[in-house]
């Protein structure tokens, strides 16, 4: 019963952007905003039809595809049952929905959507973060450098100094866009960049450590 509740929960994520779409369908212009440049301005306009398909299919497309992660996993590390891939599942479903819930809104001016993607993404960073420490080596979710893999110690390590460092940049990043949204989203771009690096150094850093130095 409770994994049925938990699962019933994340496809409710799911279908709420597809019902508010539909709702608030009348509302939104015929031409509309597909895609942002770095500085947060819309580069490229489309009609609204898009949206007919696009949003149930990407919907969708992530909780299947996250929900099929534990079948095909080589390692059998990842589970349903485990705590920690349900709640990256739900942080996952939820952060695309919000994201999308956000741009229908935005379509009826009634908010900024360029505005709060960095909100956004900092936000998922700094969730991502405080799970990572708790997720077991895989093939699909975490640090997944070649180093991690090999080794559980060396992914275990990567996983936990990652994890601190995700939620202290994710949280900073979050404060930094509060007191200067006008900061442009190329500048959270690179800091994603040169977080995905930091990380990937540090992974072989641990593997030379603890393997290879032996």
């Amino acid at each position: 019963m409770k994994k049925l509740l938990r699962e019933l929960l994340l496809l409710s994520f799911v279908f709420i952007p597809i019902v508010l779409l539909y709702i608030r369908w009348s509302s939104i212009p015929d031409t509309i905003p597909v895609h942002f440049d770095l500085s947060g301005k819309a580069d490229r306009l489309d009609n609204k039809q898009i949206l007919l398909w696009l949003l149930p299919v990407i919907q969708v497309l992530v909780y299947v595809i996250l929900a099929f992660v534990p079948l095909i996993d080589p390692k059998r590390r990842v589970s349903h049952g485990h705590s920690g891939f349900y709640f990256m599942r739900l942080a996952v479903v939820l952060f695309v929905s919000i994201v999308f819930i956000s741009y229908i809104f935005s379509l009826s001016g009634e908010w900024d959507f360029s505005k709060s993607i960095p909100l956004f993404i900092m936000a998922f960073i700094t969730v991502m973060g405080n799970y990572l420490p708790i997720i077991k080596p895989n093939y699909f979710i975490g640090i997944r450098t070649p180093w991690a893999l090999e080794n559980d110690q060396v992914w275990k390590t990567t996983h936990q100094f990652c994890g601190r460092l995700w939620v202290v940049v994710g949280v900073l990043g979050f404060i930094t866009n509060i007191i200067w949204p006008s900061l442009p989203l190329g500048l959270y771009v690179g800091v994603i960049i040169l977080l995905v690096i930091v990380s990937v150094v540090y992974s072989y850093g641990m593997y030379k450590k603890l393997v290879t130095d032996k």
